[in-house]
């Protein structure tokens, strides 16, 4: 299974600096850390979609960050994971959204978004109702904490 991010992680992360991967080889539960991906001084930690073993890692992006945002459905792939049955596997399929309803979710989220304010701050959505492209570095560690927490669902 070829993973990488996803439109939303990119509208949030806009600029990778860099990113980190368990290494090939590695075996871990569903909702263990696969990677995580760096925004000036902010981390956001993706998860394993289902239970597996790491096959490999995209050499590409130990030089060239950013190509997981620029191509996350190409050259940007971030690890290839194994899982651990072929119910997982499937299991995951059968959850995965795709065409109009991949579109409707985001589409909501980013409404979810734009309308979400941190602790401690006005608003995340500049003039024009675009989302700042240095927005990690807007938030302070909390407000960075909370929304990890709100969209991803853990801190």
């Amino acid at each position: 299974m070829r993973l990488g991010i996803d439109d939303f992680t990119r509208a949030i992360m806009h600029r990778i600096e860099r990113v980190r991967v368990q290494p090939p080889g590695t075996n871990l539960r569903a909702g263990e850390v696969l990677w995580e991906v760096d925004s000036k001084d902010k981390k956001l930690p993706m998860l394993a979609p289902v239970a597996g073993t790491v096959v490999s890692t995209n050499k590409h992006l130990n030089v060239d960050p950013p190509l997981a945002s620029r191509e996350p459905f190409g050259r940007g792939w971030i690890a290839l994971l194994a899982p651990k049955t072929r119910t997982d596997m499937e299991a995951c399929r059968s959850a995965l959204l795709t065409g109009h309803v991949a579109g409707r979710w985001l589409a909501e989220d980013a409404e979810r978004l734009y309308a979400w304010s941190p602790p401690g701050s006005e608003e995340l959505v500049a003039d024009g109702g675009y989302l700042d492209a240095n927005l990690p570095a807007t938030l302070n560690n909390v407000q960075w904490r909370a929304l990890i927490t709100e969209f991803f669902g853990r801190a």
